[in-house]
């Protein structure tokens, strides 16, 4: 074993219905190295029930470093406690992290003494030179896209000046002065500078032999369904979304003829013909997204399309030649952003839709085979609880208007360095001082205080949370989903407690939902 990866758990607790996505934040950094001959390890906390006896096993052997990958959330307590881990028995390895949070705050990532090197967004070249770089000893001052401890036993003031002045260029956190990490050691952080970001259609198919694949599959529209992505970023700005910050609202892609590859090559070695499709905005190039549908119905693939994101306005352009298409293509899933019922909201978040937009969509997909999901989200800065209602009395109408419609609402979570977050730090944020108090942070619960959110709004988020996910005629079962038969029968019995509290929006005694949250009958985040 050259490389060890690691992908901490997202959530605990047991699931009512299966959802795990293949590590793509490791295999895509990891197909590099393997390409050139490296053994990479990749252990996956969440999707392998035997990921603590590989982990293990694997920390006899010792690598040429450590990789750990992180979202802003409860991911970070465990990544912590495998780098705790792996540092006690390898002192003189460098741990290095990346993933959205690390990349998003990489100078306060690096002041916990368990990170010594972060990668800052994609790390496909970045990796691979930085594992080449620390294998032969080489300066890191040349990896393009890191930031790195480097540690010194003094430091003297104008070098600390000229540290915060390299800092200042990330960004999203604000320099501040070397720490001790013990007593004897100082350090200073180095940022190398941006690298480019890759060209997706020149990229190697990515190595999933390093990954055991039947972790992955998802039993969706009765195929089983993996996870694929073909492209990366987005153009829109909307102003609660980390990807504008990372991804700086530049879209890159694969050419239809490419993912058509990529696909065939899953098909043929892996027997998988359902697909979820991970990008962020399937359809921001009208063009490319009719010639990918068009290239696999011209193959005559036969998969199922499981998921595609796509936004309401960008539904009211399509004619019904598209929307053939779609259904001739395998198109199953359609998942909608709409985040609120109140246009000050959407003005807010710079949506850049209108009601009447999301209406325009609703009425067009109801002719076809496609299930529309729609996505909310709750607790957003300065949300009042009559904007609220607006947003659960548009999705009960969604989903009276096309029965196959489903709706789910998330609590809005704060991610740094965008719009919103400093929205919220004006209204009473307090920023967290240390990588482990991000932790909090999910879009499961209200975090901490909340100051952002009014008190008569926040409790109506705490309370209605868990009767939501009973919004509409579907309950608590997709019909495309494997649920849990107990859970199943709990929820039919539930139903009508649940309606009853989104009508009349009563959250008086919500026993059932810390009942709930207690027995693990939806997926916990913390």
């Amino acid at each position: 074993m050259d490389v060890l990866l690691f992908n901490p758990a997202p959530r605990r607790g047991w699931q009512a219905q299966r959802r795990v996505e293949v590590p793509l934040s490791l295999l895509c950094p990891a197909t590099p190295l393997d390409l050139e001959g490296y053994k990479v390890k990749i252990i996956d906390q969440f999707a392998n029930p035997q990921w603590e006896r590989e982990f293990k096993e694997a920390l006899r052997y010792k690598p040429i470093c450590f990789g750990v990958t992180s979202m802003t959330g409860p991911q970070i307590l465990r990544a912590l406690e495998a780098s705790k881990l792996f540092r006690e028995h390898h002192p003189d390895v460098p741990i290095v992290w990346g993933g959205i949070h690390a990349s998003l705050l990489p100078q306060q990532t690096l002041e916990n003494p368990y990170v010594d090197i972060v990668v800052v967004g994609e790390g496909e070249e970045t990796f691979k030179e930085l594992v080449k770089a620390i294998e032969s000893k080489s300066p890191l001052k040349n990896v393009k896209g890191i930031c790195y401890k480097e540690y010194k036993p003094s430091l003297d003031l104008k070098e600390i000046q000229q540290n915060k002045k390299e800092l200042r260029v990330l960004g999203t956190y604000e320099a501040k002065e070397p720490v001790s990490v013990t007593s004897r050691n100082n350090y200073v952080i180095r940022w190398t500078g941006e690298r480019p970001f890759v060209n997706l259609d020149e990229q190697p198919p990515l190595s999933y032999h390093l990954v055991n694949m039947n972790h992955y599959r998802r039993r969706l529209f009765g195929e089983d369904t993996f996870s694929f992505n073909s492209s990366r970023g987005c153009t829109f700005r909307c102003s609660f979304c980390w990807d504008p910050v990372l991804h700086k609202r530049k879209w890159r892609a694969m050419k239809p003829k490419t993912v058509v590859e990529h696909l065939k090559r899953i098909i043929r070695d892996y027997n998988i013909r359902g697909f979820n499709f991970t990008d962020d905005h399937f359809f921001i190039d009208m063009k490319r997204a009719y010639g990918i549908l068009e290239e696999i119905v011209r193959a005559n693939l036969n998969i199922t399309i499981g998921k595609l994101q796509i936004r309401a306005d960008t539904i009211c352009k399509m004619d019904r030649d598209f929307l053939d298409l779609m259904v001739r293509a395998g198109v199953k899933r359609l998942t909608i952003g709409i985040e609120s019922g109140s246009q000050r909201i959407l003005d807010l978040i710079n949506k850049d839709i209108y009601i009447e937009e999301v209406i325009e969509a609703s009425r067009k997909l109801i002719p076809y085979p496609i299930v529309p999901w729609y996505l909310f989200m709750m607790g957003l800065p300065t949300e009042t609880p009559d904007e609220l209602a607006q947003s659960i009395r548009l999705a009960e109408r969604l989903v009276d208007e096309n029965p196959k419609a489903v709706a789910r609402f998330n609590i809005y979570t704060p991610y740094p360095g965008t719009e919103l977050y400093n929205v919220a730090l004006q209204h009473g944020l307090k920023e967290p001082e240390r990588l482990e108090d991000w932790a909090s942070f999910n879009f499961r619960h209200v975090a901490r205080d909340a100051p952002w959110i009014p008190p008569e709004t926040k409790r109506l988020v705490e309370g209605l949370d868990f009767p939501l996910m009973f919004l509409g005629k579907g309950h608590f079962v997709s019909p495309y989903k494997k649920t849990n038969p107990i859970v199943a029968a709990l929820g039919k019995l539930y139903y009508p407690i649940a309606r009853y509290r989104i009508k009349h929006m009563n959250v008086r005694f919500p026993i059932e939902t810390k009942i709930a949250k207690a027995l693990g009958l939806f997926a916990r985040q913390d």
